[in-house]
């Protein structure tokens, strides 16, 4: 008999246990609920749509990536601007019209102007700004 208890002994899948301590479970929980929030509040890692120009100046300031349609009082015009990343000097900035979808310019704008006049800047001096078509 003695020896039919040690094979089942010897049988037995040996388990190991690891505590893990309760500071780290929460630390883990609040990283994920954490991480989960920042992506719903921030819309995921996409640009934010801005449907107004003041929405798109407080993303310009910052360099965070953006995009908006802005259309011109005659309404036949409308031009696509992208705020793509933050570039060495301001923010790479792209923008488009509908009347010729084909040609896209991309500017580093200083984004420690306002939009309008980072804009102005680099059309009066576009190599300055490292404007360029495509």
């Amino acid at each position: 008999m003695a020896k039919e208890t040690k094979e089942k002994q010897e049988t037995k899948p040996k388990t190991i246990k690891v505590a893990i301590p309760w500071p780290v479970i929460a630390a883990l929980v609040v990283i994920v609920l954490g991480g989960i929030l920042f992506f719903v509040l921030r819309g995921g890692n996409g640009p934010v749509e801005c449907t107004s120009q003041d929405c798109f100046n407080k993303q310009f300031a910052s360099c965070q990536p953006a995009e908006w349609t802005a259309t011109e009082a005659s309404e036949e015009l409308t031009i696509k601007y992208d705020i793509n990343y933050k570039a060495s000097k301001g923010c790479n900035v792209t923008f488009s019209t509908n009347q010729s979808s084909s040609i896209k310019i991309t500017c580093n704008y200083d984004n420690t102007k306002t939009f309008v006049d980072a804009e102005t800047l680099a059309s009066n001096t576009p190599k300055k700004y490292d404007c360029h078509k495509g």
